[in-house]
């Protein structure tokens, strides 16, 4: 018999208590949370990112029903991969930080399901809820829109299209991501073997690749909003219009794609996964300044070259290709710095210098001190 076993019989025959806000919750309940949270921080996202896609887009206050559609298609997308990937990271986090313990029922249940690695759990089916992200949300807008007319939408209809049912399919994804995520972490560390990854390959599929081209579409589809209106009339575009452009793309790269990189890295360090290989070696850290100086360099190559090589300005197509030379090279430079650095400091850290394992020290400390412990 087990001890998960007898822990989760004992406390099913103790008398229930009442939770008190400092003491960690079930899987259940911290899915539903999150799910929650998730769903108003990223209806807000998606609010304001394909309202500025309209507003760019289309300037006379309408835009096409296939157009929209496809949108729609592309926000389910970007909801479905996210959800899963988000999710599923911040309930391993909360696990390792102690702020998630699974109820009697919770215990009983994974019990009965076998141990199994942390194959094929993460990026295979993220981008399999991406479709089905894609599907749910497209097809709700076409069905949907059967009931009327097939006609071009203003900014109220496109943005409950566009941002208020992705956020739905999000909060959904999330729901069951975050679920997923932690039972599999669990049922993991109770296989002997780890999951076994090369470092040359945990590196470059698990680790930098696979944010490059959610970020290179992200970033192509904002410029083709941008400067739609140059593009479908041939005019050109104005080179300092396009430093201050991709300025700001590269600042957001260096900004959010390490941080969502670095995160990961952390939470692998502790999970059950053998990373085999010669580790990385980075002498420079990587810090918020490194994204300020990529924003820097990226303004001013294209505020003095630009005039240099397109003194007429440059054509749309042009800055398509532009931002997706600069979503992909440097946003693979910055990731690949970022990684590296993450996976050398946590190597010289060692395994009790983790920061996650000081900083559940320090949340157990306080529950020490508030009289509080885990449910029953």
């Amino acid at each position: 018999m087990s001890a998960k076993g007898t822990t989760a019989r004992a406390g099913e025959q103790a008398p229930r208590q009442r939770r008190r806000w400092w003491q960690a919750v079930s899987i259940s309940g911290y899915a539903a949370r999150l799910a929650v949270v998730d769903f108003v921080v990223w209806l807000l996202l998606f609010w304001l990112f394909c309202g500025a896609l309209f507003y760019w887009a289309a300037p006379r206050g309408w835009l096409g029903y296939w157009l929209t559609a496809a949108l729609a298609a592309w926000a389910g997308f970007f909801a479905g991969l996210v959800g899963f990937y988000s999710a599923g990271l911040q309930a391993r986090r909360a696990l390792l930080l102690g702020l998630v313990e699974p109820e009697p029922r919770e215990w009983q249940r994974l019990e009965r399901v076998p141990g199994r690695s942390l194959a094929f759990s993460f990026w295979a089916p993220a981008w399999g809820w991406g479709g089905l992200g894609a599907l749910a949300a497209g097809g709700f807008m076409l069905a949907l829109s059967q009931l009327g007319e097939k006609m071009d939408y203003q900014r109220a209809p496109y943005l409950f299209y566009t941002a208020l049912v992705p956020a739905l399919v999000l909060a959904l994804v999330a729901l069951h991501s975050a679920r997923l995520g932690a039972e599999r972490f669990i049922l993991a560390r109770r296989v002997e073997e780890q999951l076994t990854i090369p470092m040359s390959r945990y590196l470059w599929l698990h680790a930098i690749v696979p944010y490059l081209p959610v970020s290179t579409a992200v970033g192509v589809l904002a410029a083709w909003a941008r400067f739609r209106q140059p593009l479908l009339l041939g005019r050109s575009v104005a080179a300092e219009e396009v430093a201050r452009h991709l300025g700001l793309t590269a600042l957001l790269l260096g900004l959010v794609l390490p941080a969502v990189a670095r995160l990961k890295v952390r939470i692998d360090r502790l999970s059950p996964i053998a990373i085999e290989g010669r580790w990385p070696r980075c002498r420079w850290p990587y810090s918020w300044l490194v994204a300020v100086g990529a924003a820097v360099a990226v303004f001013g190559a294209c505020h003095w070259l630009g005039p240099l090589l397109a003194p007429g300005g440059m054509s749309g197509a042009t800055v398509l290709w532009l931002k997706a030379g600069v979503c992909l090279g440097l946003g693979l430079w910055l990731v690949s710095w970022a990684v590296r650095w993450e996976l050398c400091r946590l190597q010289r850290a060692g395994a009790d210098g983790h920061p996650y394992l000081a900083r559940a020290r320090r949340i157990a400390e306080v529950r020490r001190r508030l009289g509080s412990g885990h449910l029953p």
